[in-house]
């Protein structure tokens, strides 16, 4: 039977430990270590010393900086208007031009000019108005872009989301948004086009897909002849995106991202003997590499009920 191998590292830091020990209490027992404690305590280190010698002198020269002309230079380069526009996704600013095209569009069905009409929208009644009639045009035309046929509004959420995506823009064209009182106003006339365009109430149901039907659909990938690919790599992809849509239900842009250094192999011991089971985790950065990762949100009476079986 092979003896059981410890690590060296609490072996080395105890050891370690009492020769620290040691050398302390010989140094208190010692005048020469109290000299050499008190010397080390009444040196400051080496950059405080520099940093307290620069302070009193004001034309040192600082070899990290620059000349001066170059950051003129990159302050008058930079472009602030392009700032708050990385400010979205590609998804999020293609929603902000749709909802900027219909906008143009109803301006210029009025005879208005869209671009200075911006400036024209504050919380007056006017502007509620307006905007009551700008949500029932919405809800009757049925072109979209290039003329093409576009079935229009049929639920209430979908002319909320407008309304959002609507207001968003103004905050973007006139750097405010509209007042609370205001916005009270909007929810009543957007309730009001709602029940006169007939818009379903409720919210627009979604497809839900089931793990059965992601095993059907596998197996018709992998057996199907009608389906042709210009490489079998293609459909081993296919299928490898489908299964990890299913199963971290990310968007599929953000699963497009997804990168080798996302991917993390661990091997777990099987309980019941045998080989190491090989466990592979995706990292959730790789969704949130535009705005960045969230932070972990824990409810306050998380820290109540801690405290509570700490007390107890």
């Amino acid at each position: 039977m092979t003896p059981r191998c410890r690590s060296i590292g609490p072996i080395e830091s105890e050891s370690q430990n009492e020769s620290d020990a040691d050398s302390d209490g010989s140094a208190i027992f010692t005048d020469n270590g109290s000299e050499k404690d008190s010397d080390s305590e009444s040196e400051p280190d080496g950059d405080d010393t520099d940093n307290e010698s620069d302070s009193g002198d004001e034309s040192f020269n600082d070899e990290g900086q620059l000349p001066p002309e170059h950051y003129l230079a990159e302050a008058e380069g930079l472009d602030v208007s392009q700032l708050r526009q990385k400010r979205y996704s590609d998804g999020t600013q293609e929603k902000l031009d749709q909802t900027t095209v219909y906008w143009n569009r109803y301006c210029e069905h009025l005879n208005l000019n869209p671009l200075k009409h911006w400036q024209w929208i504050s919380d007056s009644d006017d502007t509620v108005r307006f905007l009551y009639g700008f949500f029932a045009w919405r809800c009757d035309i049925r072109r979209g872009k290039n003329g093409r046929h576009c079935p229009g509004i049929k639920y209430k959420s979908s002319l909320e989301s407008f309304w959002k995506w609507w207001h968003l823009i103004l905050k973007q064209e006139t750097a405010s948004g509209l007042a609370k009182e205001t916005i009270i106003k909007v929810q009543d006339i957007i309730a009001r086009v709602a029940q006169q365009k007939g818009l379903e109430l409720t919210r627009r149901p979604k497809k839900n897909m089931y793990i059965e039907d992601v095993a059907e659909f596998a197996r018709v990938l992998l057996t199907t002849t009608e389906t042709t690919f210009d490489c079998g790599w293609q459909r081993i992809q296919v299928l490898l995106f489908c299964q990890l849509a299913a199963i971290t239900a990310s968007r599929p842009g953000a699963l497009l991202g997804l990168r080798y250094r996302d991917i993390v192999l661990t091997l777990i011991r099987d309980p019941e003997g045998g080989r190491p089971r090989l466990f592979i985790y995706l990292t959730p950065e790789f969704t949130k590499r535009f705005l960045g990762k969230k932070a972990p949100w824990v409810p306050s009476s998380f820290y109540h009920e801690v405290g509570d079986n700490l007390a107890n």
